[in-house]
């Protein structure tokens, strides 16, 4: 059965009546969780078209954030974690579309009591982000207060029963906000608590099982405690392997440290970040991935494959993609991070013209920063479309100007290509005369080519790129499974190089196909039946002939 279309504001009330109908609290549950997740997933719909929940992102997870506040947490440290959340959420609240971490909220351990500083809400839109900011502002004025001090002379058992207490809060927010988390967002959230202190993990984790023990909450995810390791401790201060390595085995030892494993497997985890802002940045830009196993992104299918039946199958590869870099064209600044002929037309000013309307691509400044070698330039850093770019040939320009412009530009792609070296440059950051706002500057690398040309591409910059899962080493798969990938791929033609002119994707049949149908009138255009071959049926001459006499003699007739 087809679903009509509905707009938000009345699907969700639609859903609640249904939901108060449900006979038992098994088929409500059932209402909330399969309806909401899938209607509202493939029903509802922007004044754009688009879809209001993206898919990936269709049941967003609820991120509480506790900072414990103790003898070594200082205040870079404080700082650190003030900047890069407000980093990342000036991310998330310009971000088009559904919200990535959809609900935030923010505590702090004192001596005596849990602080909240930000309690958890909906996050969307600069109102948001203005709100948030304050509360950041004033976590860091918190770690410079006396009450903070006064508790650092006390024992280790009074700031975990504080922690824990923070921990029933975070809790305690999450339940009075779930009414209004299914009503804002239109599905049932995940709890996400992230205890951001300086003492060492191990020692948290027996109250912490116990906690989670007692809990009764199944919506919560996952619980995060993340020891904080400083430069000046040389004794904590680990590399980046050796904290990888720290971390799984702690994880390791949280799983089997309990008796009862099965009720905190999976649900706590250790982990150790370095205290720069970097690492901080790298950690909560994890938010902005989607890490669901709730199913398979991508399916490669190869050749087909003899099977134990002796039957012949497609090899099919199942997959999970993941971002390298945020789409720069979503942001405000989207311009900046792009060189492209399609840059918008501006008008020439009134001196400079007899036609003041004339229209005119502007002239677009590179600053040449630095040279990278060519085998140290990673592809997955490179996005956007490529761009050819040789000397000029403007015919404004003086002769002599255009041949010394021609022999230098020839001796810099000369030099690139024989030193195998790319040029690292950025864009001018210009000033919008409106806000005052400085535009951040979109970098790019120029390459050097066979003949006297260089290739434009964009570069990934920190704010965009997002981290990547360390993966360990390819273990080597069994003999008989590297026979069957073999027996598929042998099927497949291998060319030397790749012919883009000996590759068609079906484009202009398609271009043609919607203009045909979007000039055709709206009835024939929107009629979901075929056309029968009766109703094409052209009459012969002789049928016309006898149709034309037949109501010429009913005419006689009534005359």
């Amino acid at each position: 059965m087809a679903l009509p279309f509905l707009p938000a504001a009345d699907i969700l009330p639609a859903l609640q009546q249904l939901e108060q109908r449900a006979a038992s609290p098994q088929l409500q549950q059932l209402v909330r969780y399969a309806s909401l997740e899938r209607v509202i997933a493939l029903c509802i719909c922007d004044s754009s078209g688009s879809l209001g929940f993206d898919l990936n992102f269709s049941t967003g997870t609820a991120h509480i954030v506790l900072v414990d506040f103790g003898i070594d947490l200082d205040a870079d440290t404080c700082y650190n974690i003030q900047q890069a959340l407000e980093h990342l959420f000036s991310i998330v609240c310009t971000l088009p579309g559904p919200c990535r971490v959809p609900f935030f909220g923010l505590l702090a351990t004192t001596d005596s009591y849990p602080e909240v500083v930000f309690p958890l809400q909906h996050i969307k839109g600069a109102s948001s982000f203005t709100r948030l900011h304050a509360a950041l502002v004033e976590l860091c004025n918190m770690q410079h207060g006396e009450w903070l001090r006064l508790g650092a002379a006390g024992d280790a058992s009074r700031g975990t029963d504080v922690l824990l207490q923070s921990l029933h809060e975070a809790i305690s927010q999450f339940k009075r906000q779930s009414q209004n988390l299914l009503q804002t967002a239109g599905s049932w959230s995940q709890l996400e608590i992230t205890v951001f202190t300086s003492k060492q993990g191990l020692s948290l984790v027996k109250p912490l099982e116990k906690f989670i023990k007692d809990l009764n909450l199944d919506n919560l995810k996952k619980m995060q405690v993340v020891s904080l390791l400083s430069d000046r401790d040389d004794t904590r201060l680990l590399s980046t392997e050796a904290a990888g390595i720290e971390s799984c085995s702690q994880t390791s030892e949280v799983s089997d440290s309990s008796g009862d494993s099965g009720a905190t497997a999976g649900t706590l985890e250790l982990l150790q970040v370095e205290s720069d802002l970097l690492s901080l940045e790298n950690f909560f830009k994890m938010w902005l991935m989607d890490s669901g196993t709730d199913r398979e992104h991508l399916h490669i299918t190869l050749p087909e494959v003899s099977t134990a039946q002796d039957r012949m199958w497609p090899l099919v590869l199942k997959c999970d993609m993941q971002e390298r870099i945020l789409d720069p064209s979503l942001i405000p600044f989207a311009s900046c991070y792009k060189l492209h002929q399609e840059t918008p037309l501006r008008s020439l000013p009134s001196s400079c013209s007899a036609r003041p309307s004339a229209p005119y691509l502007p002239v677009r400044t590179l600053r040449a920063l630095s040279l990278i070698k060519q085998d140290g330039l990673c592809e997955s850093v490179l996005y956007g479309l490529p761009l050819i770019v040789k000397a000029t040939s403007c015919w404004k320009m003086d002769w002599d100007d255009l041949e010394d412009n021609q022999q230098t530009f020839n001796a810099f792609c000369c030099l690139l290509k024989e030193k195998k070296l790319a040029l690292l440059a950025c864009l001018t950051p210009e000033t919008e005369a409106t806000s005052n706002i400085v535009a951040p500057s979109g970098h790019f690398v120029l390459l050097p080519s066979p003949g006297p040309t260089l290739l434009l591409k964009s570069v990934a910059v920190r704010e965009l790129l997002l981290p990547t899962e360390v993966c360990a080493g390819q273990v080597e798969p069994p003999t008989d499974v590297q026979q069957t990938v073999a027996e598929s791929i042998d099927k497949l033609h291998q060319f030397d190089i790749y012919n883009p002119l000996l590759v068609q994707s079906r484009l202009y049949g398609s271009l043609s196909a919607s203009l045909v149908k979007s000039n055709l009138p709206s009835t024939a255009a929107q009629s979901p039946f075929p056309v029968s071959k009766e109703s094409q049926h052209q009459p012969t001459r002789e049928e016309r002939r006898g149709t034309t006499l037949k109501r010429r003699g009913t005419a006689t007739s009534f005359g």
